[in-house]
């Protein structure tokens, strides 16, 4: 059949060049081969498995497995995927909104973001004067809850002096998100309403954690004498005014609330 028609455009006496175009273009239809319905529905069914999985991984990968709180005076809180990569940032104060405003800590390692955040120019102002550095790490997994405590503290440490990382629950991280806090404030007000049973949780959130240690560790000499009577609680955020939302936190309290 191709020979024919090639004959027949032999005879006619059209441009060279057109001629020669023509027969390639014909030479290219008659060589191509249909696409059955078969393989439309091959293709259509790859391609929607292609999609399925596409968003399946990222729902793997985006599935949280474990939660760093970080508090200073910016009170954050950190979801970590099952790569150690965060994949959420939570501000609970003003302080840590500014902070992690100019910061891309997400999809980084949560050892890089550590030592990025506390490196940062953004938060330097909050490291000037040595303050308390708490982390509190909670996993359902024991074995990596213990390995990210390690490696955060270890990652802290080398760029702050008072660090302190620990361990929680996930019934403790559950209230903290309830009461609209931190882990790691929830577990320090739980600290300090050992010491002082009439505080508040609304009172603690507006502490830094210097403040807070500091209240703790008077509390504690107080019990040594037991006819201090009133206190003179002054806790020094450790960085100035910055962050401190009762200016430098001076709190008076009568006696150590012991019952």
């Amino acid at each position: 059949m191709n020979n024919q028609i090639y004959a027949a455009f032999d005879e006619i006496h059209a441009e060279r060049g057109l001629k020669e175009r023509t027969k390639q273009y014909l030479a290219q239809k008659s060589g191509r081969r249909q696409f059955s319905p078969v393989r439309y529905a091959a293709a259509f069914a790859l391609a929607a498995l292609c999609v399925l999985l596409g968003g399946g991984g990222y729902a793997f990968y985006m599935a949280p497995v474990a939660a760093i709180s970080i508090d200073i005076n910016p009170s954050m809180e950190w979801e970590l995927n099952r790569f150690d990569r965060v994949v959420s940032v939570t501000c609970y104060n003003e302080d840590a909104q500014n902070v992690v405003s100019g910061l891309p800590l997400k999809y980084k390692k949560y050892d890089d973001a550590i030592i990025f955040l506390l490196t940062s120019q953004e938060m330097s102002p909050y490291l000037a004067r040595d303050p308390e550095v708490n982390i509190s790490v909670v996993s359902e997994n024991a074995g990596k809850e213990q390995e990210i405590q390690n490696r955060a503290a270890e990652c802290a440490g080398q760029h702050c002096g008072n660090v302190s990382c620990h361990s929680g629950s996930m019934e403790e991280r559950q209230a903290a998100q309830e009461a609209g806090v931190s882990l790691g404030k929830y577990q320090a007000f739980q600290a300090l309403k050992e010491h002082y049973p009439d505080i508040t949780l609304e009172e603690t959130s507006g502490m830094c954690m210097h403040e807070i240690r500091n209240m703790i560790a008077q509390s504690q000499v107080s019990d040594a004498e037991p006819d201090s009577g009133t206190e003179d609680i002054s806790g020094s955020c450790g960085n100035g005014d910055v962050g401190c939302p009762n200016g430098g936190g001076h709190m008076h309290r009568h006696g150590h609330g012991h019952q």
